[in-house]
C-alpha cells in the first residue's frame, strides 16, 4: 500500500506536512518523521528505522507510549521479551 501510495504521489509530485501526537497514525502514513521536543528536533530520519530503533531517550519513551491494541501482547511486550515494548511497524 505505502508504496503504491508514494509512485502515485510522485507522479503528481505530492508532498504534504502532517503534524500530530498520534504515532500509531503517524507511522502508517509518514515515510520521514521529525520528532520535536518543546520546539526543538530531536531525532529525524525515515519513519520505519525511527519508530524500530530510535536514537534519543525522548523518542524512545514516545514510541513505548503507543497502546497496544492486543493485550496479551502489551503484558509480555511486543517483542515477547517482556521488557521495552515498541510501535509494531507494518502490523
Amino acid at each position: 500500500m505505502r508504496q503504491a501510495r508514494q509512485q502515485s504521489w510522485a507522479g503528481y509530485g505530492f508532498a504534504s506536512l502532517f503534524i500530530s501526537h498520534d504515532l500509531a497514525v503517524v507511522h502508517q502514513v509518514a515515510d520521514r518523521v521529525v520528532v520535536l521536543r518543546q520546539g526543538r528536533i530531536v531525532e529525524t530520519g525515515v519513519a520505519r528505522a525511527v519508530f524500530a530503533a530510535p536514537a534519543r531517550e525522548y523518542t524512545r519513551r514516545l514510541v513505548d507510549a503507543v497502546p497496544v491494541p492486543d493485550p496479551s501482547t502489551a503484558r509480555r511486550g511486543r517483542d515477547g521479551s517482556g521488557a521495552g515494548a515498541r510501535l509494531s511497524i507494518g502490523a
